[in-house]
């Protein structure tokens, strides 16, 4: 079974800060919560993305 869509490249927290247009703290903030409920996990600054679905139900509704 697969654990999930994996990033190929390092990505830290201060590339997805700058990326999505926040703040290094907002999103260290986002990504530890998204860990702790095991939407992402990061193994070698490499997110693997758990649940896709569920991020894009977030996004979506964000954007709503």
């Amino acid at each position: 079974m697969s654990e999930g869509t994996t990033i190929a490249f390092p990505l830290r927290r201060k590339d997805v800060a700058d990326i999505s247009g926040v703040t290094l703290h907002t999103a260290s903030r986002i990504l530890t919560v998204w860990e702790k409920v095991r939407l992402v996990v990061s193994r070698n600054q490499r997110p693997i993305i758990r649940q896709p679905s569920e991020l894009l139900r977030i996004a979506e509704h964000a954007a709503g």
